[in-house]
């Protein structure tokens, strides 16, 4: 290549420099002249011709400045050259001013530079001394060229005649070859002038700039070329990717059109290439020689990714925020790129954001197009079909063969061999005539030259069938457009092409031919003759023209068809086992087929237009970034990894720092990850020896973190590693053990080989802790948090984020760490002050989870040290006021609370010393964080078993109680009683149980005296409101939760509280507290069944009952306050009432009735409405639900078979709804009782098969339980309302109660009636009990029915006297008459079963007696109900014997005959009322009929009168054998009287002791023949019958 040089001596350079220097002055000096201008003097004539030079076409001159301009030259002297006014003229007469002169000389100059740039070579010429004139009058020519356009381009960049003319037309084609020069000079003279074009007029040579930018990108790739040449290129990139604006537009011109290949992206990648390569090259040990250029290559590869990041950067330095302090809070959500952008000012104007905007969607898209259409090029080389798929899948092409055909012909870089395939497939052949038909024209073409254009697009496929298409379509196409060319022949005119065939036929033959000619396979070649023989007689049984045959014959040869490529192709080959020389001629040989190829495309650039775009985006960094960055990794980090060399060394962190600031700017996270990855793989120095890149990487890193702190992101996470390694370096080499952190004993060391591996590591790693100790200070590695102030919110958050990350790892190591954590310490402090509270928040949020990991770590160490640190960090925190209404110290104190449930008791009792130390400290400041310590103090009571653990922490609640209540009572009141109730509540220690029932009354103390609503607001009320609430709540959680004793214990105090500090409460506050606390304490009873055991009604039934009392008494005690929860007392009584077990439902009932006697006399009507409308529901819910649908249909109809008592419906028209409570003066009318004869009622449901013996006992038993709770109930209407408060009850409310008596005695007898009920729902079982039960509560039920009845009618109202009057007659003519008809059924026949039944009937009344039965029949059951109706008939006739005689007199007119009726009924009660009646009667009648007194007697109607149940009485009587012993007059007059002496006197028969001594005697003879009947009767059922023969 030495050969080549050609040198040009410096006198010669510097005469050339001052010449163009000297035209460059002149053409200056006459641009201004222009500019100024003048117009011919008035001497010339007007309207004279201006000069028609193209160059000056259309300027006008001024008439003024032009004789002002001639006055000043006239004491000039005229050059030779010019005329007397400085002008001359041209060959055609036309003037010319000076201006254009020189214009036109200097394109001339310039244009015949262009012709000196780019001689006419030959073969002959090369190397010869013509060759070398030739190279230096180039070289002259560039190196003018150069300095014309460096020095005179703001003039000529205007001028459309110099571009057009001159640069594209002489220039570029100049370029087009000295572009491809061997010779290095004129190459670098080449790429001068290039970069000129680019800086310069690179808007107007869009289309030329890209051919040139391929050709130096292709011998960049060229294994032939030079390491000159190649380093030329790539300083050539160097300087041009300097410019910000340059690169990004060719970015935008090229690479984002589609049209055009991607010039930056292959920029890049070949840069990233070569320098790898030269990475590979060095690894490879090559020649020293070819090293150090290697080398030297390799550090300008370098240099140029570096500037190109360098401009990007530079390019989106608008958008760079470094870390400033007290930065405006903005909105961290998740921050986008378009959202960081700001404005964006162009050299020209300043673009709207809103347009850069869209211009900048507008080129994402286009690239994102583009990058779809590389990728569909790329499916399409690998099988056509797919890739036409994917193109019509996304729009690029349809369906249509003429779409198809468009697209194949038009879209450049399309594989060629695909193409062919496609229009050659038989289903492809409507886009194969479309592809031949719309897109060539061969009017005019020889067939060769036509078939070489066409053959040019696509290669043909390799199958004859598919050429053979082709071809064919070829042929049609073709003799179409030039079947009028002829010949002159002997004959005449003569066309060439006889018809189709013939031009398929020379067409195919043809292609054989080129074949033949250019194969290297085939040695014996094909001659013309022979060629045109083998075509004789194929045009049509013609000859074709022999002269057409030869020319092309001759052209073929020459040239093989070839198709064009759309870019510059790789043709070099593998010069590896190439010499010198040889490589030399390789390129030669290469680069003419480039220079080729590039004066074609200039070509074809001069006739196409395209628009260039300026970029002023700055988003356009970020695909550029994106599609490079591989490209830019691969070169950096390779490089780094393999050099030594200082230089290459700081290039590559050079880029990698650029590179990681592009990534961060545009939140690029797959990119950063990639570089700082990359980085700090560098900055791992545990396992390789330190160097000098390893120490380069570490700055820079700390560097990263310090500059772009607020992009990094997740990539902290990366940097705090190796802080984190480094500072566990510092540690080592400070002396400290690195197992000082280890939760347990470390054995002593072993004696290790100093040639063991480990022992070298060990080695390894005390000289790597050396260095990093004297080269990276701790001081720089706490700098980079100690800048965490001046970071943006979420740059603090992303760094808080990545220290638990690391913290995590470091405390699950095998030998854990706390710098990080230590960190936490410094960034909490540092930023608490700085940060907004809803930034602080996000911060502290992060940071308190991870010392709640840390602190429930097993390493007692690390917990220890995160609890201190989290003391630390609070302690710091309640320095600040809290103002009031926020929660965020009870947020911050979390982790101490999370913390607390650890297993760990050391680490417990640590937290609880921390929160005692807090409290002492700073009792003032703590608001919402009480909420917090209580919570930790009351887990201690729940998970610790350790009584110190407790103990302290009960100590430090009871001292807050004693000393500091006045900081906790306002609002935190409800935590700190809560927590009392878990040490009440504990299970563990009575001792400290009962001190926190203590103390929660105290707490009631301190409440009452100083937590008063200071003012009247609805706040303050709410307030002390909620505090007793919570009080009440406490002592609620304590008795449902303590043990047995501290319950009790509990249950009296908060009852205690209650009636203590009662007095300060108000209705409101009484329902709040009962509603929302007090009736917690009976949730229990939804629990309770019939089956509930034993042992937990010994031990909770009693704090029930406890609890029910004290409500009772709070009751009495604050009546007048707490009366309008009368409702809620009822009904929690009723659900005592209800329960299934008899010993709640009996509580209850005992309740209820202590309730009404100490309260009923305060009762209003309403209250009494409440009272009734509960018994009711009570009562209701007492009710056999077996035969209730029978006993609605009884008390539906009256009058019917079967229809028991009941209260008809008719009977009462002014009946209130069971919802409302009636007005005490409303009227109402009790409603007349129907009695009629019973008959048995059958239960709605069909016959069933007998129920299992476990059924059948449950349902008798739930049975048995809902009529003794009726019963009682029954007995408390009797008892206490009946003889207290009748007079209390309006006539509504009596009605209701008679409805419930009237309702209950139809349930009852019913079910004594119902065979189904007995015979089979319980068969098989003993039914006694409940029978007798049924009984009892059917006759009381009614005997209540009448007693209300009598009572009204003692009433002084009227209107109650006379309800009474009209329905009570109606009501006994009933009951008599269904009595009766029992009654008749044992009277008609009286044999031995007479006697049987009247003794099974006194055994009824004896369930207890052994020799009963145990199966009841439906006889006995009506006997038992007939006996039930005894006491209700001696209640009727008591009454009536009580009644004055004319009162008497109106009821004896409708019921005396059935009076005589009862004569026939086996009760002595019955009979001896009636005969007193029947006496009575005489007495009214027969004035003399008079009878003595006998106090016995008087004594005895007396006492059968105010029984309250003379059926059970006489029951009990019969048990014992005991009899009626007589009264003495003492008892006499210890008896209230209903009934007085005189009427007694006039009722009893005149019968004296001995009569009623004969009538006993009587009865036990009746009752021992009755013993002995049955004794034969069971002697007979005992003796074996004998078979009769």
């Amino acid at each position: 290549m030495d050969t080549l040089f050609v040198r040009i001596t410096p006198k010669a350079r510097e005469e050339a420099r001052a010449a163009a220097a000297a035209t460059a002055a002149a053409i200056e000096q006459k641009e201004k002249e222009t500019e100024e201008g003048a117009k011919p003097s008035g001497e010339q004539e007007e309207g004279k011709e201006k000069d028609t030079e193209k160059e000056v076409e259309g300027e006008k001159k001024d008439e003024t400045q032009e004789e002002v301009k001639n006055e000043e030259g006239k004491d000039k002297e005229p050059t030779p050259t010019e005329g007397a006014n400085g002008k001359d003229k041209d060959g055609k007469g036309r003037t010319r001013t000076k201006s254009m002169v020189h214009k036109k000389d200097c394109n001339l100059v310039f244009a015949h530079l262009c012709t000196l740039s780019n001689p006419p070579v030959t073969k002959d010429s090369k190397g010869s001394d013509k060759d070398k004139e030739e190279t230096r009058s180039r070289l002259l020519a560039l190196e003018l060229i150069d300095f014309l356009l460096e020095g005179l381009w703001q003039g000529l960049e205007d001028n459309p005649h110099f571009i057009n003319e001159h640069i594209k037309k002489n220039l570029c084609m100049s370029l087009s070859t000295n572009a491809t020069h061997p010779n290095v000079q004129v190459f670098s003279y080449a790429l001068s002038i290039t970069l000129s074009l680019i800086k310069y007029f690179r808007h107007l040579l869009k289309e030329e700039i890209r051919v040139f930018l391929s050709v130096y990108l292709r011998i960049l790739e060229s294994n032939n070329a030079s390491i000159q040449q190649k380093s030329l290129i790539v300083d050539f990139i160097r300087k041009m990717c300097q410019d910000p604006q340059i690169l990004c537009d060719i970015f935008v011109n090229y690479d984002c059109d589609l049209d055009h290949g991607d010039v930056f992206d292959s920029i890049v990648n070949r840069l990233s290439k070569i320098v790898t390569m030269g990475t590979v090259a060095h690894k490879a040990n090559t020649k020293e020689s070819n090293e150090e250029h290697n080398i030297e290559l390799q550090k300008l590869g370098l240099q140029s990714l570096v500037s190109i990041l360098n401009s990007i950067v530079d390019w989106s330095a608008e958008l760079y925020e470094p870390p400033k302090l007290h930065e405006v809070i903005r909105n961290f959500s998740s921050t986008t790129a378009t959202e960081q952008e700001g404005a964006v000012v162009a050299e020209e104007e300043i673009i709207d954001p809103a347009e850069r905007a869209s211009e900048s969607d507008l080129w994402q898209q286009n690239k994102e197009k583009k990058l779809l259409m590389d990728q569909g090029k790329r499916i399409f080389a690998l099988k056509a079909k797919k890739g036409i798929e994917f193109f019509q899948t996304h729009g690029f092409v349809d369906k249509t063969p003429d779409s198809l055909a468009a697209f194949l012909f038009e879209t450049p870089n399309l594989d060629k061999v695909q193409i062919g395939q496609l229009l050659g497939d038989p289903k492809g052949v409507p886009t194969l005539h479309a592809y031949v038909d719309n897109h060539f024209d061969f009017s005019g073409k020889d067939l060769d030259i036509a078939m070489r254009h066409f053959l040019s697009c696509f290669w043909l496929p390799g199958e004859a069938m598919q050429i053979d298409r082709i071809m064919e379509k070829f042929a049609e196409k073709f003799f179409r457009d030039n079947n009028n060319l002829t010949t002159e022949t002997g004959e005449g005119k003569k066309q060439y092409y006889a018809n189709a065939d013939s031009v398929f036929t020379l067409a195919f033959a043809t292609i054989m031919l080129a074949t033949d000619r250019h194969s290297e396979m085939i040695k014996d070649k094909i001659e013309l003759s022979q060629w045109q023989h083998n075509l004789r007689g194929l045009n049509n049984d013609a000859d074709f023209d022999p002269e057409l045959l030869a020319q092309i014959f001759a052209r073929i040869d020459a040239e093989a068809f070839k198709v064009t490529s759309d870019e510059f192709a790789d043709s070099s080959g593998n010069n590896a086992f190439l010499t010198e020389k040889e490589r030399q001629s390789a390129f030669l040989d290469e680069a003419e087929q480039m220079a080729e190829k590039a004066q074609a495309l200039i070509k074809n650039a001069l006739s196409s237009k395209s628009t260039y775009f300026k970029a002023t985006n700055i988003q356009y960094v970020k695909p550029m970034f994106q599609v490079t960055w591989g490209a830019l990794l691969a070169a950096f980090s390779l490089s780094l990894e393999h050099t030594q060399d200082a230089e290459i060394m700081e290039l590559c962190i050079r880029g990698l720092r650029h590179s990681i600031r592009v990534s961060n700017i545009f939140y690029m996270s797959t990119e950063q990850s990639a570089f700082i990855s990359a980085l700090t793989k560098f900055c791992n120095v545990q396992l390789e020896e330190v160097e000098e890149k390893h120490l380069v990487a570490i700055n820079t890193l700390i560097e990263i973190a310090l500059e772009d702190g607020n992009y990094l992101r997740g990539c902290w996470v990366n940097v705090l590693r190796v802080l984190s390694q480094l500072d566990r370096m510092h540690e080592y080499a400070s002396g400290l053990p690195t197992n000082h952190l280890l939760d347990h004993e470390v054995p002593a060391a072993t004696p290790v080989n100093p040639n063991s591996p480990e022992a070298k590591a060990q080695k390894l790693y005390d000289y790597n802790a050396r260095v990093i100790t004297a080269n990276i200070p701790m001081d720089k590695i706490d700098s980079v948090f100690v800048i965490s102030k001046e970071l943006s919110n979420s740059g603090i958050l992303d760094l808080v984020s990545g220290v638990c990350v690391v913290s995590v790892e470091e405390i699950q190591q095998e030998k854990p760490s706390l710098f990080s954590i230590k960190k936490m310490v410094e960034l909490a402090v540092d930023n608490m002050r700085y940060r907004k509270r809803i930034v602080w928040n996000r911060v502290w949020k992060t940071l308190a989870n991870h010392f709640t990991f840390a602190g429930c770590q097993k390493n007692r160490k690390i917990a220890v040290f995160a609890i201190d640190s989290l003391r630390l960090i609070a302690m710091k925190f309640l320095e600040f006021e809290e103002l009031a209404n926020y929660n965020f110290q009870n947020e911050f104190l979390k982790p101490f609370e999370e913390v607390a449930k650890t297993r760990s008791r050391q680490v417990r009792e640590h937290v609880i010393d921390c929160l005692c130390t807090m409290i002492t400290a700073l009792p003032k400041n703590i608001k919402s964080g009480w909420a917090c310590i209580f919570n930790v103090f009351a887990s201690q009571a729940i998970l610790s078993s350790n009584e110190s653990v407790v103990k302290k922490s009960f100590d430090m609640t009871h001292q807050i109680v004693t000393n500091y209540f006045e900081h906790v009572s306002k609002l935190y009141f409800g935590d700190l009683v809560q927590c009392l109730a878990s040490y009440a509540s504990s299970k563990k220690d009575d001792e400290l149980s009962v001190k926190a029932i203590k103390s929660m009354k105290l707490c009631s103390k301190k409440l009452s005296t100083f937590c008063k609503p200071e003012t009247e607001s609805p706040q303050d009320i709410q307030r002390w409101n909620n505090q007793w609430l919570s009080l009440v709540n406490a002592f609620v959680r304590t008795i449902l939760t303590a043990t047995v004793d501290n319950r009790r214990v509990a249950l009296n105090t908060m009852f205690s509280v209650l009636k203590t500090e009662g007095v300060l409460f108000d209705t409101l506050l009484w329902k709040y507290l009962f509603e929302q606390g007090v009736w917690h304490l009976f949730d229990k009873l939804k629990t309770v069944t019939a089956d509930t055991k034993e042992d937990w009604l010994l031990t909770e039934s009693s704090d029930l009952f406890k609890a029910l009392h004290g409500v009772i008494s709070l009751f009495d005690t604050f009546f007048e306050v707490i009366h309008s929860l009368l409702p809620d007392v009822l009904a929690l009584m009723a659900t005592f009432i209800e329960s299934k077990n008899e010993h709640l439902a009996t509580f209850g009932t005992t309740s209820l009735e202590t309730l009404l006697q100490n309260n009923g006399r305060n009762f209003s009507h309403q209250d009494w409405s409440q009272v009734t409308q509960s018994l009711k529901n009570v009562l209701r819910q007492s009710l056999i639900p077996q035969v209730e649908a029978s006993s609605e249909v009884s008390s539906e109809t009256s009058g019917v078979p079967g229809a028991g008592v009941g209260i008809s419906r008719e009977a009462s028209p002014t009946r209130a709804p069971e919802d409302e409570v009636p007005a005490s003066s409303a009227p109402v009318t009790p409603k007349k009782v129907v009695v009629t004869p019973k008959k048995t009622v059958v239960s709605g449901s069909p016959r069933t098969p007998g129920r299992t013996s476990s059924v059948a006992e449950v349902m008798m038993k739930v049975v048995i339980g809902k009529c003794e709770v009726r019963k009682q109930l029954l007995h408390l209407v009797r008892d206490l309302i009946l003889k207290s408060f009748f007079t209390c009850l309006t006539l509504p409310q009596i009605n209701e109660l008679m409805e419930c008596m009237q309702r209950t005695y139809d349930n009852s007898n019913i079910a004594l009636e119902n065979d189904n009920f007995f015979d089979v729902q319980l068969k098989g079982l003993d039914t006694r009990q409940l029978v007798v039960l049924l009984n009892e509560v059917a006759s009381d039920s009614m005997y209540c029915y009448f007693d209300f009845l009598f009572r009204l009618e003692e009433e002084e109202e009227p209107e109650r006297i006379e309800i009474a009057k009209t329905f009570l007659v109606n009501s006994c003519e009933s009951l008599i008459q269904t009595y009766m008809g029992i009654v008749a059924q044992f009277v008609d026949d009286a044999t031995t079963d007479e006697v049987k039944h009247k003794k099974s009937s006194r055994k009824l009344l004896n369930p207890r007696s052994e020799q009963s039965s145990s199966i009841f029949g439906k006889k006995e059951r009506m006997s038992v109900a007939m006996n039930g109706t005894v006491p209700i008939l001696v209640l009727i006739l008591t009454k009536l014997l009580t009644y004055s005689d004319e009162k008497l007199s109106s009821v004896l007119h409708s019921l005396y005959p059935l009076l005589c009726d009862l004569i026939l009924s086996d009760s002595y009660q019955v009979r001896l009322l009636l005969r007193q009646i029947v006496w009575r009667v005489g007495i009214m009648n027969v004035p003399e009929f008079e009878q003595p007194f006998r106090p016995n007697l008087a004594v005895g109607v007396k006492r059968l009168a105010n029984s309250p149940n003379p059926v059970a009485r006489s029951t009990r009587a019969s048990e014992k054998g005991e009899k009626e012993i007589p009264v003495t007059k003492e008892e006499l007059k210890a008896e209230e009287k209903p009934v007085t002496e005189e009427s007694a006197v006039r009722v009893v028969f005149n019968m004296n002791e001995e009569d009623l001594k004969k009538e006993e005697e009587k009865k036990e003879e009746e009752e021992e023949k009755d013993k002995e009947t049955e004794k034969e009767a069971t002697v007979e059922e005992d003796t074996p019958k004998t078979e009769t023969k």
